[in-house]
């Protein structure tokens, strides 16, 4: 039960961080993509908006693989909706592995030991995005 503990505390947290954009204020616009409303907010994926847009933050997302990855899209917009902006891209996702959870028992005999048991590896989701605001 202790490894569980210890588990949850190393690699089952989720964090999601804003960083606001300081510099000029570009105009960007794309030709379009996959769009998906998320708690009032656009969330765009493979392609950018086909409208005029500027950057206004950077969202950086950590969680276990997993259950947690089911609420990435609607943290993801709430923090850029806390932060004014009217969309998000996301533009990069890869899987980490963080470590294994050895789940087995050591046998020891007079000279040999053996071990058998469960290595589960551990991962993590990293996803950055955009925030961005519609200039029209």
């Amino acid at each position: 039960m202790w490894r569980l503990f210890v588990l949850i505390l190393l690699f089952g947290c989720a964090t999601t961080t804003f960083t606001s954009y300081v510099g000029d204020k570009n105009i960007y616009q794309g030709s379009g993509g996959a769009l998906e409303s998320v708690e009032g907010v656009d969330v765009w994926s493979r392609g950018l908006p086909n409208r005029k847009f500027f950057i206004v933050g950077f969202i950086d997302d950590s969680r276990p693989k997993g259950m947690t990855a089911v609420n990435r899209k609607k943290d993801l917009a709430l923090l850029a909706k806390q932060h004014g902006a009217h969309g998000v891209i996301l533009t990069d996702q890869n899987s980490v592995l963080v470590g294994y959870f050895k789940n087995g028992e050591i046998n020891l005999t007079s000279n040999t030991a053996s071990y058998s048991g469960l290595d589960t590896a551990i991962y993590r989701i990293e996803t950055r995005a955009l925030a961005i605001n519609y200039e029209d």
